[in-house]
């Protein structure tokens, strides 16, 4: 398993870290080091804003982390499963199999100031249609998004996953609240 180091263009200076799942010509797809030796979620980076990708282990970076990470993802055989169908060459294809998913994605543009995040429910020849979620997990507008402004796509983090699980209990929550109430 290869471990890289890279930053994403107008993203900071600092590098991320991530496992490497699938590698293609446009998209790269890694399982996410946020910090440490934590995996979170997985990262599909563009790879038209990548800059200085290099083995960690080749550069010396953390003689650890190459040795941690390949050791804790054997616990994440599922997504192995998940990306064996996706096309990394092919924008269409790319946003096509995301969609299929169904899940809450968090999307970054080319400039780092916000993140969207929502589920995408329409795919064009160049862009895609987002129906984006608000600051209170309510689905607020649809957005179009050009497929080349994508920097990167994480889905599947604890965050997504918990916004997830709130959406589809908020009746449940709602139910309470106003038995509460009375």
């Amino acid at each position: 398993m290869e471990i890289v180091e890279y930053k994403i263009s107008r993203y900071g200076d600092n590098p991320r870290h991530g496992a490497v799942l699938k590698d293609g010509r446009q998209w790269l797809c890694t399982k996410d080091n946020i910090v440490d030796y934590v995996l979170d979620g997985i990262i599909k980076k563009n790879k038209k804003y990548i800059r200085n990708i290099q083995d960690v282990e080749l550069a010396g970076l953390d003689v650890m982390l190459s040795q941690i990470i390949p050791l804790k993802y054997t616990q994440f055989q599922n997504d192995k499963e998940y990306i064996s169908n996706l096309s990394l060459d092919d924008y269409h294809e790319f946003f096509l199999h995301i969609m299929a998913l169904g899940q809450l994605i968090e999307i970054g543009l080319d400039k780092n100031n916000a993140v969207y995040v929502g589920t995408i429910c329409c795919v064009h020849d160049k862009s895609f249609m987002v129906d984006l979620i608000d600051t209170n997990a309510n689905y607020d507008e649809k957005a179009r998004i050009p497929f080349d402004k994508v920097r990167y796509i994480k889905l599947d983090t604890d965050y997504l996953n918990s916004l997830e699980i709130f959406i589809k209990n908020r009746a449940l929550y709602d139910k309470r609240n106003l038995d509460i109430n009375y």
